[in-house]
């Protein structure tokens, strides 16, 4: 798995962050969190971070298109929280639950 640059900066209103692959950078992966979520606070700031980690897994990893929130995206969020041990309960493909998981 490649590392990913990640930069906190200004995003549209309602993103919270975003992901862009080796493919659409032309170098490395890249992260993007908005700042408003750091103004959240550190917890805001963690579960975005974590939530553009698993796009990333899921291009780099199942050779999966990673902008969506579907089938792929939820069983690695599912596996990663697993891991990680944190009580998230699976979600739904395409729906505002994975679109904003893990959204604690």
């Amino acid at each position: 798995l490649s590392t990913p640059r990640l930069r906190i900066r200004s995003l549209e209103t309602g993103v919270r962050g975003r992901y862009n692959n080796r493919l659409e950078t032309g170098g490395p992966a890249l992260i993007q969190i908005a700042m408003a979520r750091r103004r959240e606070g550190e917890r805001a700031v963690w579960d975005t971070l974590l939530h553009e980690v698993v796009h990333h897994v899921v291009f780099e990893q199942h050779d999966a298109d990673s902008s969506g929130h579907g089938i792929v995206f939820c069983r690695v969020a599912h596996e990663m929280a697993e891991a990680l041990g944190l009580a998230l309960r699976p979600v739904a493909p395409e729906t505002d639950e994975a679109l904003y998981w893990p959204g604690r």
